[in-house]
Formats: structure tokens, C-alpha cells, sequence
């Protein structure tokens, strides 16, 4: 089974990718603002019914590698965050992007390349 990863770079308070001069993802001193694309919208787009889902993300070229499980309750989003640092942490999808993955990128941002990335594991029924 391959899975595939989908990356979400960031942007400097300046609205610049933080990249490399090869386009990869770079490193930098300026603050950081926002995901150049959102990773709870991904998230979101890829939970199209009522449960639960499960993401595995890793930051800064596999550094640090985490668990999502995204609850979904009609138009309600809740977002658990698992890691061995942290153990499990709830947040509601207006917080998570910005005060727990920016966050947590933002605090490497000197010595790992910025970016995340995410893959949906997938139960198949039969």
C-alpha cells in the first residue's frame, strides 16, 4: 500500500513562501503568519461524513511525526493532537491551525526545513 503526503509550506508576516532558492522549504528569522493553503480545510475536505479520521503529520522533513484524529458531527470539527511530547490535546478547528501546528513549526524554524505534512490513513470496506 503507498501512501500519499500532502506538504503545506508557510508564509513570513511578509506573505512570502518561506523556500529555498530550489524552491524546497527554507528556513528563516522573520515571524511566520499563515499556511500558504490551510491543512484544517485539507483536513476538513477529506471528512465527508459523520466519525472520526485519522491524519499522521510530520514536520520539518520527518523531525517530529504526530497523529490528528478529526471528529466530525454534522458541520462540527474537532481536532485531537497526539504526540509524545504533548500526549493528547483537544482543540476546535478555529485554534488548531494557528496555535498548535504553526506553533510547532515556528519553534524549529532555525534548524529544520518549514513545512508539514500530512497523510490520510484509509479503512477500506468491502
Amino acid at each position: 500500500m503507498q501512501w500519499t503526503s500532502k506538504p503545506f509550506r508557510v508564509l513570513d508576516v511578509n506573505n512570502k513562501k518561506v523556500l529555498n532558492s530550489n524552491g524546497t522549504a527554507g528556513n528563516t528569522d522573520n515571524a511566520l503568519k499563515s499556511f500558504k493553503e490551510s491543512p484544517v480545510d485539507y483536513m476538513k475536505s477529506k471528512c465527508p461524513d459523520n466519525g472520526y479520521y485519522v491524519f499522521i503529520g510530520a514536520y520539518n522533513d520527518d523531525y517530529h511525526s504526530f497523529t490528528i484524529i478529526v471528529q466530525k458531527e454534522d458541520e462540527t470539527y474537532k481536532f485531537q493532537f497526539l504526540d509524545q511530547l504533548v500526549g493528547i490535546a483537544d482543540y476546535t478547528e478555529n485554534d488548531f491551525e494557528s496555535s498548535k501546528l504553526l506553533d510547532n513549526i515556528y519553534r524549529y524554524r532555525f534548524s529544520f526545513p518549514m513545512k508539514l505534512e500530512l497523510y490520510q490513513l484509509r479503512s477500506k470496506k468491502k
